[in-house]
């Protein structure tokens, strides 16, 4: 009989310390949710910092801006009749049955 009961007790005091240790990480990750939101928004503003500086750079009207500079001066657009296409088979998926072909620029006749 005192063994059921030491058994029970033990039994009890396993089961409120484990549901204290769950209590305690569900609190912890509870404090860290809000300084990872907060990390996430940081991280979202400066993507969007990044990204303008890149459609900036890549702004078509700076680019022939750049081509009139004197260091770009050797750089000539190339002509229609001078750019060679080719076709390049892609790699095939397990998802698709066909290869997908897509044309690739290889360079330039000069």
């Amino acid at each position: 009989m005192r063994y059921k009961i030491l058994l029970g007790v033990a039994l009890a005091s396993w089961m409120v310390s484990s549901y204290m240790i769950k209590q305690n990480e569900v609190t912890t990750a509870r404090v860290e949710i809000p300084k990872l939101c907060s990390e996430i928004k940081t991280l979202k503003e400066e993507l969007r910092g990044m990204q303008y500086a890149v459609d900036a750079i890549e702004n078509p009207d700076r680019l022939l801006e750049l081509a009139k500079q004197g260091e770009f001066s050797h750089l000539k657009f190339p002509q229609d009749c001078h750019i060679v296409k080719a076709n390049e088979t892609l790699l095939q998926t397990e998802e698709t049955t066909k290869p997908a072909r897509t044309p690739l620029i290889v360079g330039s006749i000069q």
